[in-house]
């Protein structure tokens, strides 16, 4: 079936309407129960990333990932899956093989190459608990970690090595550039990534989620990987809601 003819039968559900104060304190929840994934054993604190996996499809195929924060389809994933330029072909299918509309880029750094994003998803709002990655990633040099990716529709994961980070920056001249600080990365040696891999959990060990990946390099004998840590994201969303709330100017 070609794009159009899936489009054709595509039924797009409706967006739950709410207030920037009800997504504010959606967001708001989030945040402050934080602490929740911590009680999350390693199994089953990787499930719960697996289970909350998205594919970003473009034009109805593979494009990028994502992991949902919240039920009605907040996801975090890097901001080159989603950017305004591409985000009208958009869809998101998640792990239960469902796939819904692309809704908006609520907030994003471009500079991190880190965004939060909405799919549609016409269910009761409510924050879903991960278990996150809060100290430094200078305790988990050398340490093995997972990229997960959802690819279509399969759960793909590829194992490398912490290792000590350095400035990352990139520049296309098509879309933006990107510079990560050492203190704000998460790089891994000893793994293979490909297209289509970016914007996917960066698990540790322990099941913890410590970064969003947003590139790799595939030369034979360097291959790598590199993210953004999750500390970024999460004060990405603390600026999101101080926006909805008007407390920030959006910049």
């Amino acid at each position: 079936m070609g794009y159009f003819d899936w489009l054709k039968e595509f039924e797009a559900p409706e967006p739950i309407r709410r207030t920037p104060t009800e997504i504010a304190d959606l967001i708001h929840r989030f945040l402050h129960e934080l602490h929740q994934g911590n009680n999350l054993t390693p199994e089953q604190a990787r499930q719960r990333a697996e289970k909350n996996l998205v594919e970003i499809q473009m034009y109805g195929q593979h494009s990028s990932n994502g992991l949902l924060i919240t039920t009605d389809g907040y996801f975090l994933t890097a901001y080159h899956c989603v950017t305004d330029d591409i985000k009208s072909t958009l869809t998101v299918r998640t792990a239960d093989n469902r796939v819904y509309p692309f809704e908006r880029i609520c907030h994003a750094l471009p500079k991190l190459d880190l965004a939060l994003a909405k799919a549609t998803i016409p269910v009761p709002a409510e924050p879903i608990h991960h278990a996150f990655y809060g100290d430094s990633i200078e305790q988990l040099h050398q340490s093995p970690a997972v990229a997960l990716s959802l690819r279509n529709g399969a759960i793909v994961s590829k194992t490398g090595v912490i290792r000590q980070s350095h400035y990352t920056t990139l520049s296309d001249p098509e879309s933006h550039e990107v510079v990560i600080s050492p203190e704000e990365s998460v790089e891994l040696d000893q793994i293979l990534c490909r297209k289509g891999d970016s914007g996917g959990p960066i698990i540790s060990a322990h099941g913890r989620v410590i970064g969003t990946l947003f590139g790799a390099n595939n030369e034979i004998g360097k291959e790598s990987a590199t993210g953004i840590q999750i500390s970024c994201a999460i004060g990405m969303l603390y600026q999101y809601e101080q926006i909805l709330r008007g407390n920030r100017p959006y910049k």
